[in-house]
């Protein structure tokens, strides 16, 4: 019984994820029934998802009780259920642009690292007619068509060319979600269960750097567990999207670099190594957030280590990423966009820099009246409202009430550490200069040449940047105390977000 009971103590988490993936496959087959889901509701059914909730529950209780109040572990003993349930209900290819992203994991799945293009920018692929028509392109928008598609069989030879505007994200973007394409195309597996599985591999890394960015951050580990528990950065995790990397290894960027700078009293090869790495990555995800390497900056603070050493450290590193991040980008801008859109819209990324250039007072005029306008729709969709292609409304009520949340986390825990007022104003410097960056990356390649309003911001391209300006909220003293926050919050967070995840079965 003891060997047992040490078995499941030091397995506790995968078991509770295994648990909750066949509760929430349970779940979903029942809402799929070809009769409806009340057609498919008997004793039998309900018997089963009852006694595997008991379970489940009885896992979560002992997760907590060895969690020995530790911030991290409760996050993930609650992070697993919840983001299982966006992972399964949010039908594949529902997150923006996650059909595209599911092209670009086949394409890494099958070795197609790089998709070279001809000297007018062109570059298509061939890919599973099965596997285009496996989500939003083949009707796929309830959970009966869903399962139907599940159980079809599946033609991975008979093959349609196609053009895929991922094409220009770096592969390693894709490494999780591709492994899961390599698996089904090894055992030949539906194209649905295969973005179920590459879903999962994404799932499963954000999950793991979440509890270590909690674990090694010096401050604000109740904040960045509340930032972790949105809605909207649930969906995106749990999705094919490259979002799902971008976004785990920037915010755990940000949180290495805070370990360096308070917790580390040497500045070991490794650590170094791990730094250096880390910086390449973040270059490589996403232009607009290079700036972000600059954070490191801020490791001078650190009187352990050895300012030479230090400057000769980042002054690689920011060469190093900036050449890298630069040549990728020369690169993938080579890829021409054939989607309707950019024709429709006028979109000419080089006529559009030109405007700006010669207007430069009408595009900072374009860019406040742009913010000031949808401040409230971007603050929204960063929350978590609404889902899936912006189509699924979450209520409001829960929107708010995290909003509030995540304003007021600073103020619950006692800290060590503290950012400066120089810290603070670099911190806030660098989200205003990468949002500003995002909205003149989207004036050029997705709005209409001088056009009045920066079209296609979204609040979602913020969650790897917006937790800058919330640590700015972390004070050392005058924290509200709450009995049993670390248990109480997390909680209530699951609560909230399995509201969201109702919101989500009943659009379906």
């Amino acid at each position: 019984m003891e060997k047992l009971k040490k078995i499941i103590k030091k397995n506790i988490f995968i078991i509770e994820f295994l648990l909750c993936l066949l509760e929430a496959i349970t779940f979903l087959r029942i809402l799929g029934g070809k009769s409806g889901w009340r057609a498919s509701i008997n004793i039998y059914n309900i018997s089963i998802l009852v006694f595997i909730v008991l379970i489940i529950l009885s896992i979560i209780i002992i997760s907590l009780k060895n969690s020995d109040k530790k911030i991290e572990k409760i996050f993930l003993t609650f992070a697993i259920p919840i983001g299982i349930l966006y992972m399964i209900f949010l039908i594949p290819t529902f997150v923006p642009d996650e059909n595209a992203h599911a092209l670009r994991a086949y394409e890494i799945a099958n070795g197609e690292f790089i998709i070279k293009y001809d000297e007018s920018g062109d570059a298509k692929t061939y890919f599973p007619l099965d596997l285009i028509e496996s989500g939003t392109d083949g009707g796929i928008d309830n959970y009966i068509a869903l399962n139907d598609k599940i159980n079809e069989e599946v033609d991975y030879n008979n093959k349609i060319e196609s053009f895929n505007p991922s094409q220009s994200y770096f592969p390693i973007l894709y490494i999780f979600s591709g492994f899961g394409f390599f698996i089904g195309k090894i055992f030949n597996l539906n194209f649905i269960i295969t973005m179920y599985i590459g879903r999962m591999f994404n799932l499963i890394f954000g999950l793991i750097i979440g509890y270590y960015s909690i674990k090694l951050i010096p401050f604000g580990k109740l904040l960045l567990c509340t930032y972790m528990f949105l809605p909207m950065f649930f969906q995106q995790e749990a999705s094919l999207s490259a979002d799902s990397f971008i976004n785990s290894i920037a915010i755990f960027y940000i949180v290495y670099n805070l370990f360096l700078m308070f917790e580390k009293k040497e500045f070991r090869k490794k650590d170094k190594l791990i730094f250096v790495f880390l910086s390449f990555l973040l270059a490589i995800c996403k232009t607009v957030y290079i700036p972000l390497i600059f954070i490191s900056i801020l490791l001078f603070k650190n009187k352990n280590f050895e300012k030479k050493d230090l400057i000769k450290l980042l002054t690689f590193t920011f060469i190093i990423s900036i050449i890298f991040g630069a040549i990728w980008y020369k690169f993938s801008s080579g890829y021409t966009d054939e989607r309707d859109y950019i024709k429709i819209m006028n979109v000419n990324g080089g006529e559009q820099v030109k405007w700006i250039i010669k207007n430069p007072i009408n595009f900072v005029k374009t860019l406040i009246h742009t913010s000031i306008e949808n401040l409230d729709g971007y603050i929204n969709q960063f929350i978590g409202t609404p889902l899936g292609w912006l189509n699924i409304n979450v209520n409001g009520v829960i929107i708010k009430v995290l909003l509030v949340i995540l304003i007021f986390t600073p103020f619950l825990e006692e800290t060590n550490f503290i950012l400066t007022k120089y810290d603070r104003i670099w911190f806030i410097l660098l989200f205003l200069g990468m949002g500003f960056l995002s909205a003149l990356a989207l004036f050029i390649g997705w709005t209409n040449v001088g056009g009045d309003k920066i079209l296609g911001i979204q609040g979602r391209y913020f969650i790897p940047i917006a937790i800058l300006p919330l640590l700015c909220l972390c004070i050392k003293d005058k924290n509200i105390k709450f009995k049993n926050i670390e248990y109480t919050l997390p909680i209530f967070l699951s609560l909230l977000n399995i509201g969201a995840v109702y919101s989500i079965i009943d659009f379906f």
